[in-house]
């Protein structure tokens, strides 16, 4: 288990011509972000799983080419993964946008199931709030992962179950 906790800044162009500028963060400013991410931190660390919690801050982005921004945000939520939890997932990430609790399947995350359920939740009823969740793949690597994405404060929180690439101790 990682906390990912870099100071690093990275400018990254998307294969559909769109720029952000993103750098990992510590504290959330939505509260229930914030919440979430309080909650499982010391949850994700004590596990002993490869597991993975990373807090992401979009400084700056533009959508290009007359696309909209929910398609731009949810390249921009692939990206992060790729960028601050792993490039092992180099056969992609495939994300879904969740609007009921019922559409949460949060079981691959063992012990930490109920938790991040009534988390996960927690963000559909706010509206500021946005949830994906989805898996991801490639080079010996497989994965589940959720985002709650931040729409006021442009802040991305990735949650990970992976075995970040099998043959790694959790991509260590």
């Amino acid at each position: 288990m990682k906390i990912t906790a870099l100071a690093l800044l990275a400018t990254m162009t998307f294969a559909t011509a769109e720029a952000a500028v993103m750098k990992v963060i510590t504290q959330a400013t939505n509260p229930t972000v914030a919440k979430t991410y309080k909650d499982l931190e010391k949850t994700f660390n004590e596990s002993g799983n490869c597991l993975d919690l990373t807090l992401v801050k979009v400084i700056q982005w533009s959508p290009a080419n007359g696309r909209d921004k929910e398609t731009v945000r949810e390249a921009m939520i692939r990206e992060s993964f790729h960028r601050f939890v792993t490039s092992w997932f180099d056969e992609g990430i495939d994300t879904n946008r969740y609007t009921k609790a019922t559409e949460l399947d949060t079981s691959e995350f063992g012990d930490l199931s109920e938790v991040m359920l009534k988390d996960l939740t927690l963000a559909l009823r706010d509206s500021n709030l946005r949830v994906y969740g989805g898996g991801a793949g490639g080079n010996n690597t497989s994965g589940t992962v959720y985002t709650i994405y931040d729409l006021k404060n442009d802040e991305i929180l990735n949650l990970t179950n992976s075995n970040f690439a099998s043959d790694s101790d959790c991509g260590d």
